[in-house]
């Protein structure tokens, strides 16, 4: 028991003996040559910790050293879970609202964070969540025709501003506060549809949504430009690489990817499922969570060129990947999530080993 909440650990196997590979594709996603590819067991176990029976476990940041804070939807809305060690060991730390928190902003200092909800209200904790305070409703009533949340995200930028998005289906806008959320300006419709996540990259700042287009700014938020339009579907999975690279997914399931920070895309390949989220592990490895039929999850080694299909989430039936990050320490990568019924999903990776595994990956789909 932890706090009162059960928790059971197993490791499970995430991925199938054999795998097979996508062939990058250079614009015909459709047509995604496979071919035979041994993957080693390296990447295949995971330890899984229930920590929210029922769900859903749809927000999750690194908040400071060793520290992680996950939020959830749903059966457990507006309650928040902490993990002091890399999200081995997990506890309830307080429940600021009674709505879906549907995404996290962390600042890098464990004491001060802010939390979004579903219904567009910002709350900001500068005590560790000890106590919080009701910073700002930035909707009156939820814009979005087709009933998704009012709003799912918020981003402390490196420059110290905040940043929320809306799901206005008449156009999804921007808001953006430079003293911790205090006054909050709304910078207007940015896209013609309703905007989902932020993502930093390399030089700036991407946004993406049901528009099917991403949308940069390079000036902390103050003006957004339209990069690329790469879909007439929803865009919701998003991830910055490292080296320049951005990973994109729509909902029908086609992967993007850009390598000058999102200028300009091109699909990869495609899967029947629709896109949850990302998870950069490291040294051009990633995996790629689906919400729809089998649910699958997918791995990249080579920057989200090619892709292996891999098993679904093997905790209860219908769970799938949701929103997850990586934890980076002196010697480990750790890539964690949560995923829709409540579970927490972990894998550590030793540097070194990581980089040697991912380096005999690619010379196999060579």
């Amino acid at each position: 028991m932890i706090n009162g909440w059960r928790t059971k650990e197993l490791t499970v196997s995430l991925l199938a003996v054999c795998l097979y590979s996508c062939a990058a594709l250079a614009q015909q996603p459709g047509n995604t040559r496979l071919k035979v590819a041994a993957t080693p067991d390296y990447f295949k176990s995971w330890t899984i910790t229930e920590i929210a029976k029922g769900g859903r476990i749809d927000a999750i940041r690194q908040i400071g050293p060793n520290t992680v804070l996950c939020a959830a939807r749903g059966q457990n809305k507006g309650r928040l879970f902490i993990s002091h060690d890399n999200g081995i060991h997990w506890g309830f730390l307080a429940q600021p609202v009674t709505a879906d928190i549907t995404c996290i902003g962390e600042t890098g200092r464990p004491d001060e964070f802010y939390i979004l909800t579903g219904t567009a209200e910002v709350w900001g904790t500068r005590d560790g969540g000890k106590t919080w305070q009701h910073l700002k409703t930035l909707l009156e009533k939820n814009k979005n025709r087709e009933v998704y949340a009012a709003a799912y995200a918020i981003m402390y930028t490196s420059k110290g501003s905040l940043l929320v998005t809306d799901t206005d289906s008449d156009g999804g806008h921007i808001y953006r506060s430079v003293d911790k959320g205090i006054t909050w300006q709304d910078l207007g419709a940015i896209s013609e549809n309703a905007l989902y996540r932020l993502e930093k990259t390399g030089n700036g700042i991407i946004v993406n949504g049901w528009q099917g287009a991403v949308y940069k700014s390079t000036d902390d938020g103050i003006t957004w430009h339209k990069m690329q339009q790469l879909s007439n579907a929803a865009l919701f999975a998003t991830e910055y690489m490292g080296r320049s690279v951005l990973l994109q997914a729509d909902q029908p399931g086609t992967i993007f990817r850009s390598t000058n920070n999102g200028r300009t895309w091109l699909p990869v390949a495609r899967f029947h499922e629709s896109a949850d989220d990302f998870i950069n592990i490291d040294y051009g490895a990633a995996y790629y969570g689906t919400y729809t039929k089998s649910k699958t999850v997918y791995l990249t080694t080579n920057y989200g060129k090619t892709w292996l299909p891999v098993d679904s989430v093997l905790t209860v039936a219908g769970d799938w990947l949701d929103h997850g990050i990586r934890i980076s320490t002196r010697d480990s990568v750790i890539a964690i999530a949560g995923t829709n019924k409540g579970f927490i999903i972990r894998k550590a990776f030793q540097k070194k080993q990581l980089k040697k595994v991912v380096r005999q990956v690619n010379r196999t789909l060579k």
